[in-house]
């Protein structure tokens, strides 16, 4: 490793030149993977990551307006509630024309026109069928990709899948909640 004659450097262990080795035992053969093959694993997992974004979006539209929290009890949690609420409400802005956001703004128009409605009306019944929906959207079965995946993208792939399972855990709680 070359040494470094910046100011930063002086008088650190940075300053000199140094040698390592490698256990020849220890080095793994570098895998490559061409890069349309590359683009096509990214573009994959964001197809992942944003189906569940938009079902995490739709979900919080109605949590926001059918669940009013109790008031935070420091300035900073009603600061990251307003950032939260606004980032959904942009998302959502962003993406209206996707039958989810579509289908929970308009639940919401609905329900906001009667709120008189009490449980084991109608528009629980529909509540329960989003949820249902959403879910249904999310349990999408597919063969485990990870062995397939280069190593720069496996990892990601994972966390996607994880939130993927996190997102199907909330709907299934909520669509069992509403339709009980």
């Amino acid at each position: 490793m070359a040494g470094a004659a910046a100011d930063w450097a002086l008088g650190t262990r940075h300053e000199a030149s140094r040698s390592f080795a490698a256990r020849l035992d220890r080095i793994e053969k570098w895998p490559t993977t061409d890069l349309a093959r590359f683009a096509k694993e990214a573009s994959y997992i964001e197809g992942i990551n944003a189906k569940t974004y938009i079902a995490w979006v739709a979900h919080m539209l109605l949590e926001f307006e059918l669940n009013p929290q109790p008031q935070p009890r420091s300035r900073e949690e009603r600061e990251e509630i307003q950032e939260l609420k606004k980032e959904v409400n942009e998302y959502a802005a962003e993406h209206a024309s996707n039958q989810h956001i579509q289908r929970a703004t308009s639940w919401l128009a609905d329900y906001n026109k009667t709120k008189q409605l009490r449980r084991g009306d109608a528009l629980d019944g529909r509540l329960a069928s989003f949820y249902r929906l959403m879910r249904a959207d999310l349990e999408f079965k597919e063969r485990d990709l990870s062995a397939q995946f280069s190593w720069y993208h496996n990892n990601q792939y994972r966390t996607a899948l994880a939130w993927r399972g996190e997102g199907l855990r909330i709907m299934a709680a909520k669509g069992d909640r509403v339709g009980q």
